[in-house]
Formats: C-alpha cells, structure tokens, sequence
C-alpha cells in the first residue's frame, strides 16, 4: 500500500510537528487552505498599485505575470500603457481581474479622467500595449511615441530580437535564465535539499522517508500512517564541512536549531519576484 499523502501533493509532511510544510499557493495544517496570490486582485475601494498588476497570465502561486496563452515572463517594468478599451488577444480586458462569478473585468486601477492627460489612459510613460502583444483588432492605439528602429511584440518575439521588442532587462525568475526567461536553471535550496529532495525555487520536496527545510530528517513509520518509530538526523553540516567547533569541551551552551514554518523560510523564496532581493508586495 502506498504511504498516505497527508499533504495532498502540497507540501512535505513533519512528523516531528504533525503538520504539513506547504509549498506556495497553500496554507494549513495539512496545506488544505488556499493561499493564492492574484496579480490583479483589489476591492472596490482600493486601487492598485503598477507591480501588483499582470497584462496577460497570472500564476497565482507565487504572483508572477506571463504573456497571455504562454509561459512567456513578463518583467514588472513591461507592464503596458492601456487604455480602458484594451483586450488582451484572448478578449479579456488588459488587466484581468476574475469576478465571483467567473466573469473577467478590468482590475480596479486609476485611468486619466482630465482629457488634457489622455482621457482613459494609464501608464503613458510605460511601454505601449502593442510592443507586448502587437496591434489587436478593436483595441484603440497607444498615442504616438518616439521610436528607435522596428519594435517586435515581446510576447511573440524570437531568440534575438529581444532588443527590438517591448519589453527590455530584468532579472528572471528563479529557476530560469536566457534572453526571455525560458530556460530552465539549478535554483537554490538550503544545503541544496540535502541530495535527498528535489529543489522548487527554495522549496525542496523531499524523497520519501525525508523530511524538513532541507531534507535532512528521516523517518521510519511502517505504512505511512502509523506512528513515528525513529528520528534520525543527518549528519550536521559542520560535520560534513569538517569544521571544528570552538566551543566543543568548553561551554555548557547548547543551541536547538528547530523546523521554521515555511512561510518564514522557503516560501519567501518562492515568493520572490524577478527583483534582486526583493518579494513582490500585496
């Protein structure tokens, strides 16, 4: 019989806790709780604000934007001018805001209302709606602008032509690389999961029998659901590093490092957006 998946394919279980390390987009004891974090979300009183927005798809996991219908990365800084007629080439509105009831609308964001500032426009100092995506059918056009050459739509551009596309720079987000953050990197984990896990942008997943932050606790429980039968701990990294400790036969000291609940570790990695040293804001 397969071990019972107390995490529902969601997280790592600690034994040690009883409860479950979530990895992102849930929350809970036995990460049961959705814990999504839209791009586009506001309620009707609150304006959102230009890193907070996606013109295209959201993973709502960890907050990042992707060109509509692919797993193309939107930077932050690319997030376009529109206006408030602008659709994404799927129909939906630029910036798509899901409803309760399943139907999409305009994320609640500031458009000029002075016809003097471009009435119904936002973000003109930003790249225009169709360096992103090209001219779409119906969409008004982004006002005239300087221009420096051919500009091809980023979402559709090719290897080597980023540089006459939209949308320029930017660091990518962990775990990818290349000229349009589509190819696949080692992302960091702590003690790089320990070889007992596989590393998810901060998150290791754990081979079964491992648990913890880094995969270094390992439990023996016949078939999954019976209780804990042994506790061993891997050997320590001083030990692996062969460092000595200055304190060793001197001082009673003793320091207990314990299990931190993820959202104060791995799921900050998670979280963090394609900006050096930094998570995108809610």
């Amino acid at each position: 019989m397969p071990p019972l998946d107390r995490c529902a394919s969601r997280g790592v279980y600690d034994p040690l806790l009883a409860e479950c390390r979530c990895t992102a987009g849930w929350a809970g004891r036995h990460c049961e709780v959705r814990d999504a974090r839209p791009c586009n979300r506001g309620g009707s009183s609150e304006l959102l604000n230009f890193e907070a927005l996606c013109a295209g798809d959201c993973d709502e996991d960890r907050a990042l934007c992707f060109c509509a219908g692919t797993r193309r990365f939107i930077p932050h800084q690319c997030s376009p001018a529109v206006h408030r007629r602008t659709r994404l080439p799927d129909g939906r509105p630029a910036y798509p805001a899901l409803q309760p009831n399943g139907s999409w609308s305009m994320a609640n964001v500031y458009f000029e209302r002075d016809p003097g500032e471009r009435h119904d426009w936002r973000n003109l100092e930003k790249p225009p709606f169709e360096w992103i995506y090209g001219m779409q059918a119906g969409n008004p056009r982004s006002p005239a602008r300087r221009q420096a050459g051919h500009v091809v739509p980023f979402c559709s551009a090719r290897a080597g032509e980023r540089r006459r596309s939209g949308c320029r720079g930017g660091p990518c987000p962990v775990g990818t690389m290349g000229e349009f953050c589509e190819e696949r990197t080692r992302s960091f984990c702590l003690r790089d999961c320990s070889g007992r896990g596989t590393c998810d942008a901060g998150f290791c997943w754990c081979n079964q029998g491992w648990f913890g932050v880094d995969c270094s606790l390992h439990t023996t429980a016949g078939d999954g659901t019976a209780q804990l039968q042994a506790i061993q701990r891997a050997p320590s990294l001083q030990a692996l590093q062969a460092l000595p400790s200055p304190a060793q036969g001197r001082s009673p000291l003793r320091i207990y490092v314990y299990e931190m609940p993820s959202e104060f570790t791995t799921r900050l990695l998670q979280w963090s957006a394609s900006r050096p040293c930094s998570a995108r804001p809610d």
